[in-house]
């Protein structure tokens, strides 16, 4: 397990234990079982100094902080965003969108963009579809 898992891993027990799922000798590290099965299942990677977030079948975003050169700030400041966009994923603030085409995320208050109108595209928050 490396430092960021090493880091995250006691954080995520502490504030998000329902639905985890933790097994810090493979990746992901750290796996969250959907709300609802179209979502798919919230996973954590860490690969080298970032941290991968999927986002179920929707989306992944990459959790890094390149401006800090201290490692142990550095590595404080990644834990931060992931807790950062999971606390936003699992308390409805984000949108989630998926298509042929690709994926993304938005605040849930943001306008619907050309993306989530095209076709086919699902949506969905945490919680359910939408």
């Amino acid at each position: 397990m490396g430092k960021l898992a090493t880091l995250l891993v006691p954080l995520l027990l502490s504030r998000f234990p329902d639905r985890l799922t933790v097994d810090a000798n493979s990746e992901p590290f750290a796996r969250f079982r959907p709300l609802w099965d179209e979502f798919g299942p919230l996973q954590l990677f860490e690969i080298g100094d970032e941290v991968i977030v999927q986002f179920g079948n929707f989306t992944h975003i990459h959790c890094a902080d390149v401006d800090e050169t201290d490692d142990g700030r550095q590595i404080q400041a990644t834990a931060d965003q992931v807790i950062g966009y999971l606390e936003d994923t699992f308390n409805g603030r984000l949108r989630f969108f998926s298509n042929r085409w690709g994926g993304g995320s938005c605040p849930v208050e943001a306008p619907v963009g050309w993306f989530e109108r095209r076709q086919g595209t699902k949506r969905g928050t945490w919680h359910g579809a939408i």
